[in-house]
């Protein structure tokens, strides 16, 4: 049987002396910088649910750290109506399913037959989400990184 020549290992893109030690891991990459993810994660999400201005929306906020096995990557983000399937997507979705098109707005819509029913326009005010994200972007690294090294010294005294 031929050897894999290709090595399981985990990428942070951005973190170069993180990627270093990831990529030498043997065992629990993946599962550290899952982890330092979702811590990051968490950081961004809290942040645009305090930027939120009504209810609906913060109830609408929610955040995704998920594996694609197909592209061997962790897909991870948080934002209006972004949830993991399941329950945590169906109560989301049950709070305000339209918020994100007032946030982001849509392009010119229209029926199958081509009859043009408008755009929406993104209501001004409501940017805060990206707001949000740009406030909270090193709060989000700096919580990352925290985790990862964490994770790392706890993998390394087994």
């Amino acid at each position: 049987m031929a050897k894999n020549k290709f090595k399981k290992a985990s990428v942070l893109t951005g973190q170069a002396d993180l990627d270093r030690i990831l990529k030498k891991m043997e065992n629990g990459a993946s599962k550290i910088s899952k982890a330092g993810l979702s811590k990051a994660l968490t950081v961004s999400a809290n942040a645009m649910r305090a930027e939120a201005p009504t209810k609906p929306f913060k109830a609408s906020i929610g955040k995704r750290n998920k594996r694609n096995r197909r592209k061997g990557i962790h897909e991870a983000m948080a934002g209006i109506h972004v949830a993991a399937k399941g329950r945590l997507a169906n109560k989301i979705k049950n709070k305000s399913w339209l918020a994100h098109i007032f946030v982001l707005g849509t392009k010119q819509r229209h029926t199958k037959f081509g009859h043009r029913r408008g755009r929406i326009k993104p209501i001004e005010g409501v940017s805060f989400v990206k707001r949000a994200a740009m406030s909270s972007a090193n709060n989000a690294r700096a919580a990352l990184r925290k985790e990862v090294w964490r994770r790392i010294k706890l993998e390394a005294a087994k």
